[in-house]
């Protein structure tokens, strides 16, 4: 009897996984709208072919590499069931592990043993579970809060996010600022030049792959990830209204504090202290006057501003109706940055703004009401009781007296007074006049001290 052969018919191919262990699962792998089969890259799982087709004899399937020729699997399977008319199944393991080094074209081989073979072409597409990518810049992360960058150095500074991390092959980028896609910005790098206000927001990039164009919903989310967010900080500083507070006692005297920059500024006033060498509060000296109540500084002596809110900038002034002599000094503002009202305060972000307070006073001149104890061949200083009047100083022949330890000048700024003699009254009277606190000299008065040559009143000694 002659019999006659008909090729495999109505084959059909799926591309599938198949896990061996603990017990054989074969899942259909998902495909896109170019018919080719998906996979997320898994070492513990086999590349696998579900196959059908008529056929008699029984058909046999045999798959290879497309690209090498290389058979791939172990031997020929037999599509069992299969007659003429009615289509056997068979599942074909591959002996290649589902990874991205086996993406590509196979030839699935359908024969018989008579020879009579038909071939179909599958294309399979395997790559990574995409895992949120890495991100670096060229502005540091802060160390108190490492989603901060910075902050960034004035001036315009570029600041440039990169991801870093490897993701396989045909990945895709999206940037995206505060949620939103960045238009044109799908390079594996964001450069952001000049960076300003403006651009002030929480940066992070999406990486995807071939794998969420895939039919089965579980492949596209494998096949998609997004960086934690990056916000560059850009820092703040201070500008003062004036940098000395000057005024007469008894008027009122204010100061505004401008910041500018990004986030929070926490402010607090400060004076320096001779006595404790050291800076301290000195909110209760200058109370917050703007805003108005209930503005005011807090119980540690700060004020916080949200200078964002503000567009970059934000102010506030301090002031008291009434200046006071003892306020005069060294005054600093402090400020550093929060990541926002009453939040973590940044690293690397204080900023020290000096001025001054001078609060001027009249000038008054003060001297001793009663005689001193007079010194052994130094004389005696006899005073009035109030300034500027006329006073009396005897003393030794040649000796040298320090006016200026007898007087006390006050006044702010420092009054200016003089040393005048008196000539009319009374020999060796001299008259307080107002000058610089300073002891007379020859070159000031014309007279006093006395020198080796000269006479015990000033004038030429006479000769032996």
């Amino acid at each position: 009897m002659i019999r006659i052969a008909d090729s495999p018919t109505e084959v059909s191919v799926a591309a599938a996984s198949f896990r061996s262990v603990p017990t054989p699962l074969l899942t259909p792998l998902g495909q896109n709208d170019a018919e080719t089969f998906l996979a997320a890259a898994n070492p513990t799982l086999n590349l696998a072919f579900s196959v059908q087709a008529k056929g008699d004899p029984i058909p046999l399937v045999t798959v290879y590499d497309a690209k090498t020729g290389e058979m791939v699997t172990p031997q020929d399977t037999p599509v069992t069931n299969a007659t003429p008319s009615v289509s056997g199944s068979a599942v074909v393991v591959s002996t290649r592990a589902l990874s991205v080094a086996h993406s590509g074209n196979y030839l699935v081989v359908f024969g018989n043993a008579l020879g009579k073979a038909t071939t179909n072409l599958v294309s399979v597409g395997i790559f990574p579970e995409m895992v949120a990518p890495a991100v670096a810049s060229t502005i540091p992360p802060n160390p108190t809060v490492p989603t901060l960058l910075g902050p960034v150095p004035s001036g315009g500074s570029n600041v440039v996010l990169s991801v870093v991390s490897a993701h396989g092959p045909s990945v895709s980028y999206q940037w995206f600022k505060d949620g939103s896609e960045i238009s044109r910005a799908t390079n594996a790098t964001l450069p952001l030049p000049g960076f300003s206000f403006p651009q002030i927001g929480t940066y992070s990039v999406q990486v995807s792959n071939p794998l969420t164009g895939s039919s089965l919903p579980a492949d596209r989310l494998r096949g998609t990830a997004v960086s934690g967010g990056f916000t560059p900080v850009l820092p703040v500083s201070v500008a003062l209204s004036q940098t000395n507070l000057l005024g007469p006692s008894g008027t009122a005297a204010s100061l505004e504090i401008q910041l500018s920059g990004a986030l929070t500024g926490r402010a607090q006033l400060q004076r320096w202290d001779d006595t404790a060498q050291a800076w301290l509060d000195a909110g209760a000296i200058f109370p917050v006057t703007v805003p108005p109540l209930p503005a005011a500084w807090s119980g540690a002596g700060t004020f916080d501003l949200d200078v964002s809110a503000g567009g970059g900038r934000a102010s506030f002034s301090v002031g008291t109706p009434n200046l006071l002599p003892s306020m005069t000094g060294n005054y600093r503002v402090r400020v550093v940055q929060l990541t926002s009202s009453g939040g973590v305060e940044l690293a690397g972000t204080e900023r020290l703004t000096p001025f001054q307070v001078s609060v001027t006073s009249g000038a008054a001149l003060s001297v001793p009401s009663s005689a001193p104890t007079p010194v052994e061949d130094g004389g005696t200083w006899v005073a009035g009781s109030v300034p500027g009047v006329d006073m009396t100083v005897a003393a030794s022949a040649y000796s040298a007296v320090d006016l200026a330890a007898y007087v006390s000048v006050s006044g702010f700024p420092a009054p200016v007074f003089r040393w005048e003699r008196q000539v009319a009254p009374a020999a060796g009277a001299v008259h307080a006049g107002s000058s610089t606190p300073t002891p007379p000299t020859r070159a000031s008065t014309g007279w006093w001290p006395p020198m080796p040559s000269e006479g015990p009143t000033g004038c030429p000694r006479p000769s032996p």
